[in-house]
């Protein structure tokens, strides 16, 4: 579940790597997907600067939960200070992180460079 991250490089040198990283997928018969771990650790360190910090809202969300209560949750929604759903959680489907406006842009950025490389 992507959380905030201080960005490894600068826009121009993520610009080049997910330029190298296109054309070495392309080399090897490959365009991107999830079953590229190269692939998918770019893409994710690339968003992860415009992702809220879900690990620290998902925290405070347990511990403003009574103990007891803690194993008994059926649904929990975690939302960012603005109050947009950031994550939610059920038994059935485990963590859910739910995609800001920021990410989704972000990823598109990513997508458009890869693609077109």
């Amino acid at each position: 579940m992507p959380t905030k991250t201080a960005p490894v490089m600068s826009e121009e040198e993520y610009k080049k790597a997910i330029i190298a990283q296109a054309k070495k997928d392309f080399d090897n018969g490959k365009f991107g997907g999830h079953k590229n771990p190269s692939y998918m650790a770019m893409k994710n360190s690339f968003v992860s600067v415009a992702s809220p910090n879900r690990k620290g809202a998902i925290t405070q969300a347990f511990i403003s939960l009574p103990f007891m209560q803690r194993n008994k949750v059926n649904y929990l929604q975690v939302k960012d200070k603005h109050g947009n759903e950031i994550a939610s959680f059920s038994p059935a489907k485990g963590w859910t992180a739910v995609g800001t406006s920021a990410e989704h842009a972000r990823e598109s950025t990513f997508d458009s460079i890869y693609t077109e490389a």
